[in-house]
């Protein structure tokens, strides 16, 4: 039985010697993965590749450099590194400690007068020893915030804030958003102020000028209502106003996969929030994770799943009840895709929260997923690596609708998707793979026939 398993995720992946294979359609372009200065690989790998109409940023996992690419070729345009961690022993203060900075991508502007405007922000960290202190040190942060164009690299503005308490952010960007730089301030008392990007100007709802702004962010939009996720707290900001509201959910977190936004979803109406019912214990996953949905006002729809065990005395039983750990948009189809940390996909109707199909790979591990229109792309790895053969990712799509697999191709073996128009952006351990949708969604490997077989 051990063997028939083992030989059916050789024929799936292409288990056979390197030499003799060839995985996946040729790309359009690539790019070596690792971002150390001489090529050799470390911890610095990208990570949450980031693509606007003329570059791809990558970050990479620590936030000690970031990357831009041209997106047409794949050639390094620039990149910005971080202020390596220093430890300061002399300090009159009786030492400080301070940690580098970290870039982190705000989001791009593209119709401004500079062109296309990159905005970036970097923190840094120092802990100061402090007796009164429970351990000791008294943590404070400080920011850089910075615009760029986004094919030079050259610097439009920089603004860098002093430190202040860890606890007690005074500012925070939030994203650039339909041309508007989103600045929220305060924590319990959030409130929202707007920037131009290009240039870091504050603007005014109060000022006919600002007004105009704010008009031509919901226009861009397409709607005057806004969603953000502030603090991991879902809020509604009105840009013909200004206003800010929050959408009252469950008095918990939202969920934190990777990128801010993926806990926060609105379609035809309705907020669908990926809601953390952690109790900020020891490991931070002690209770379950479920997707609720709810009117602008808060009034709830439905849950998924329906039921499960959140404050039950068991703790092993609250946390299995409910893992669902992502969920992607299928705007066409009316559906959201939620998957569980066991590899169970599900597909989930909007209008009633009805469960329209479910999908689950007993043998495969799925590395990542990303949202298309009307279905999602599946990117798999086999659980069980068989030794002495080279074993690739495996590629699917999967309708929003029926949860039919259509499996694509083979492609090296792969830990992160990304699709932006017809542009799809694969992360492997060594490079960056670019491949147009459009020839992925029209192959058809056949693996389904051979594992029937």
């Amino acid at each position: 039985m051990q063997a028939a398993v083992v030989l059916a995720v050789l024929v799936l992946f292409g288990g056979q010697p390197a030499a003799n294979r060839t995985v996946g359609p040729t790309p359009r372009w690539t790019y070596p993965g690792s971002l150390s200065q001489n090529g050799t690989n470390d911890d610095s790998w990208f990570r949450f590749i980031t693509a606007t109409p003329t570059v791809v940023l990558l970050p990479d996992y620590r936030g000690s450099r970031i990357v831009a690419l041209r997106r047409s070729t794949g050639e390094e345009l620039w990149r910005r590194k971080a202020s390596p961690s220093v430890v300061a022993r002399d300090a009159p203060a009786g030492g400080v400690v301070t940690g580098g900075e970290g870039w982190r991508l705000i989001g791009a502007a593209s119709d401004t007068p500079a062109g296309e405007v990159v905005v970036l922000a970097s923190q840094r960290t120092r802990g100061i020893r402090d007796p009164q202190k429970p351990n000791g040190v008294r943590w404070e942060t400080g920011s850089t915030l910075q615009a760029v164009e986004a094919v030079t690299g050259r610097m439009l503005w920089e603004e860098t804030s002093p430190y202040s308490p860890q606890d007690d952010p005074e500012s925070y960007p939030v994203g650039v958003h339909d041309g508007l730089l989103v600045v929220a301030e305060g924590e319990r008392d959030i409130r929202t102020r707007f920037r131009n990007p290009a240039t870091g100007e504050w603007i005014s709802p109060s000022e006919q000028s600002g007004q105009d702004a704010l008009r031509g962010a919901a226009r861009r939009h397409g709607s005057p209502l806004m969603l953000l996720n502030l603090f991991w707290r879902p809020y509604l900001l009105n840009l013909e106003t200004g206003v800010l509201s929050r959408i009252p959910v469950p008095p918990n977190y939202l969920y934190y996969y990777g990128s801010p936004s993926e806990p926060l979803l609105m379609m035809d109406g309705r907020v669908i929030a990926h809601i953390d019912t952690d109790d900020d214990g020891v490991g931070h996953s002690g209770w379950p994770k479920f997707l609720y949905c709810c009117d602008l006002k808060g009034r709830k729809y439905w849950t998924f799943p329906a039921r499960f065990e959140y404050m039950d005395p068991d703790r092993m039983l609250a946390a299995h009840s409910s893992r669902i750990k992502r969920v992607l948009p299928v705007r066409q189809a009316g559906v959201v895709v939620a998957q569980d940390d066991g590899g169970c996909l599900y597909g989930v109707r909007v209008r009633d929260g009805k469960t329209l199909w479910r999908k689950r790979l007993p043998e495969l591990y799925i590395a990542d997923t990303a949202p298309l229109d009307t279905g999602i792309l599946v990117l798999t790895q086999p659980r069980e690596k068989p030794q002495h053969a080279a074993v690739d990712s495996s590629l699917a799509y999967v309708d929003g609708r029926s949860g039919k697999f259509r499996w694509l191709t083979r492609l090296p073996l792969s830990r992160e998707i990304e699709v932006d128009g017809d542009d799809v952006f694969v992360l492997v351990a060594q490079q960056l793979c670019v491949y147009s949708l459009r020839q992925l969604l029209a192959l058809d490997n056949g693996q389904r026939k051979r594992r029937r077989a």
